[in-house]
């Protein structure tokens, strides 16, 4: 009966001292996982920094974008208060000229009547 005890209790030692190397293989596996996790971790966060960052910079180049637009809407608003002033230049100086070229027609017509009607004076 001894021995039968000496056997279990031999058996459940060999059955303890390989769970325990079980356990120790796990828990080398567990640190190594623990420590995958911390390194993808740190590089999640790395990524969420130059993604912050790159983000910023875009927010910044729309910025510059949208200045530029604004610039050009300005400038395209005092072309056009330009042109506006030109045409209407334009249109006075049209009304002179009609007029000089209509006093100068009247002016020959009045020198051409003259002759015509009165020859010899």
């Amino acid at each position: 009966m001894v021995q039968a005890v000496d056997v279990e209790v031999r058996d459940l030692r060999d059955l303890i001292l390989g769970l325990d190397q079980k356990l120790n293989t796990l828990d080398q596996k567990v640190e190594t996982l623990d420590s995958k996790v911390e390194t993808l971790d740190k590089k999640v966060e790395t990524l969420d920094k130059k993604v912050e960052i790159s983000a910023a910079r875009t927010d910044e180049r729309f910025k510059a974008i949208d200045q530029r637009f604004d610039a050009l809407e300005t400038d395209i608003s005092d072309i056009k208060t330009e042109l506006r002033d030109v045409r209407r230049d334009i249109k006075g100086q049209d009304t002179r000229l009609w007029g000089f070229v209509i006093t100068l027609f009247l002016g020959l017509g009045s020198i051409l009547a003259k002759i015509v009607f009165f020859p010899q004076v």
